[in-house]
């Protein structure tokens, strides 16, 4: 996949040596519905964030906070803040993410959330899971900086959304949507 994403420079790629991690991340993307112009982005910036950190297996383990400080020279480019937190769910997909207890300000409102789900709304671990993904990335994005809940806006929606359309399908931005809409912000105002 690497030859075929980047037929110029694949050599800079194939001889990485994080190359099987980029591999086996650029074929979960493609599976996800990601568009090749973006895989090549997020292959460009997870090598550059990789290498720095030394050599990775494809089916190494990783500590959350290891992935942070692999990200933490672009914690200031937005895309690059992307790239972690997709490849952070690429690493929990593959059971290769380790995640530390969370001393987050969303913390207790996200269990309180995956409660409704459960005992409410009587979803499967899996579809939980898929929702608190949802949630978690709109909230990295909307609030970076940990802040209340209540400091969240429309527009922090609608720009998460803009956001999200230039990587993602339509699908799978109607189905962040339908998390937003019909449960995290239904389950918040407590309706």
């Amino acid at each position: 996949m690497l030859t075929q994403l980047f037929p110029k420079v694949h050599a800079q790629y194939t001889g990485s040596p994080v190359a099987p991690l980029l591999e086996s991340f650029g074929d979960w993307l493609a599976t996800e519905g990601y568009v090749k112009s973006t895989i090549r982005v997020f292959l460009f910036h997870s090598r550059r964030a990789l290498e720095q950190a030394g050599s990775c297996s494809s089916t190494q383990r990783f500590v959350a906070s290891d992935v942070d400080a692999f990200f933490e020279p672009w914690t200031d480019d937005r895309t690059s803040r992307s790239v972690k937190r997709v490849f952070q769910r690429f690493l929990r997909a593959h059971d290769q993410l380790t995640v530390e207890p969370d001393s987050m300000n969303f913390s207790p409102v996200l269990r309180e959330y995956a409660t409704y789900l459960r005992e409410t709304r009587g979803l499967a671990k899996k579809t939980i899971e898929n929702h608190l993904l949802s949630i978690n990335a709109f909230l990295s994005f909307a609030s970076p900086q940990d802040n209340a809940l209540d400091t969240l806006t429309p527009h922090a929606i609608e720009a998460f959304l803009i956001s999200l359309s230039k990587h993602a399908k339509r699908q799978s931005i109607d189905l962040t949507v339908s998390h937003l809409r019909d449960g995290f912000i239904k389950a918040l105002r407590g309706c």
